[in-house]
């Protein structure tokens, strides 16, 4: 592929995504060439398409014969779709781009898929929402053409940090980091439901970020796993209480019973590592389990 200055985007998905990102692409650099595909246009979408200067590409084959950098921008379930239908058409002056939420099966899945076609591939995973973030959002990037991606996306003013080469490794950054993410708003909604039902969510969510707010999030997290592993006992007896004393308020708690069933997994590590104080690095506590 040519030197950034011959960059010329296209993107395969118009959504809140693309959109986004092309319009921090067009405010750092006007002249920029980026084109979109999408299979429905929305009269709002062609709209935004026209104020940010996309120019909107008639087929997939077009898009991709006008293009260096492709970005897959679709829905997961479409992405492996998409890149079949990019694929007759890459050679290797391409640099192909998921940006989907696809596991890493998929994404491997994607790459050979690409690179049978003799076509760069990266997989660029987003580490935060793009409502909140926008145009900034932390952006993690693996695969052999991660390098690349990197080059021309924090030229144009965005946060990237490359990975390594296996185009897997962004994906399962990502599904981890969701794996947390998302278990935490099903067991906040847990916790607020039952506080809402005795008129208390707003003294809950007060006391929580008083706790949250005092001490940086890595350094917490070390703290509240490294002494569960010696606290987990008394830590499960009062998950207990809660299941109990809150089981009557028709309110399903499954994220809590989870939650005591890790703790039970705490207790038996104690009682076979024999912890008399707390660990000072979580990953001993991760080691122990692991074995």
């Amino acid at each position: 592929m040519g030197e950034s200055s011959e960059l010329k985007i296209g993107l395969i998905g118009f959504g809140e995504v693309g959109a986004t990102f092309s319009r921090g692409w067009r405010n750092a650099r006007r002249g920029l060439s980026i084109s979109a595909f999408d299979i429905v246009w929305s009269e709002p979408r062609r709209a935004q398409a026209q104020e940010l200067q996309v120019r909107i590409a008639p087929s997939v084959e077009e898009l991709v014969d006008s293009s260096s950098v492709v970005l897959c921008a679709v829905v997961p379930q479409a992405a492996c779709d998409a890149a079949r239908s990019a694929a007759p058409f890459l050679n290797a002056r391409h640099l192909y781009v998921d940006l989907t939420s696809v596991g890493p099966a998929k994404a491997g899945d994607i790459a050979g898929i690409v690179g049978a076609q003799g076509a760069a591939f990266a997989k660029l995973a987003l580490m935060g929402a793009v409502a909140a973030f926008g145009y900034a959002v932390p952006c993690a990037a693996s695969g052999k053409g991660a390098g690349q991606l990197a080059e021309h996306l924090i030229a144009l003013g965005m946060n990237v940090k490359v990975l390594n080469d296996d185009p897997a490794a962004a994906a399962t950054l990502k599904l981890c980091r969701s794996l947390f993410q998302k278990g935490f708003v099903a067991l906040a909604l847990e916790a607020l439901r039952v506080a809402k039902k005795n008129g208390i969510e707003r003294e809950v969510i007060a006391s929580l970020a008083e706790t949250w707010n005092a001490e940086k999030f890595d350094a917490a997290l070390n703290r509240l796993i490294c002494s569960s592993a010696v606290h987990a006992a008394r830590r499960a007896a009062e998950l207990d209480e809660a299941i109990t004393a809150f089981g009557e308020l028709d309110v399903a708690l499954p994220v809590a019973q989870a939650c005591r069933g890790a703790f039970q997994e705490l207790i038996e590590l104690q009682a076979s590592h024999n912890f008399e104080k707390a660990p000072q690095d979580l990953r001993q506590v991760l080691d122990a389990l692991d074995k």
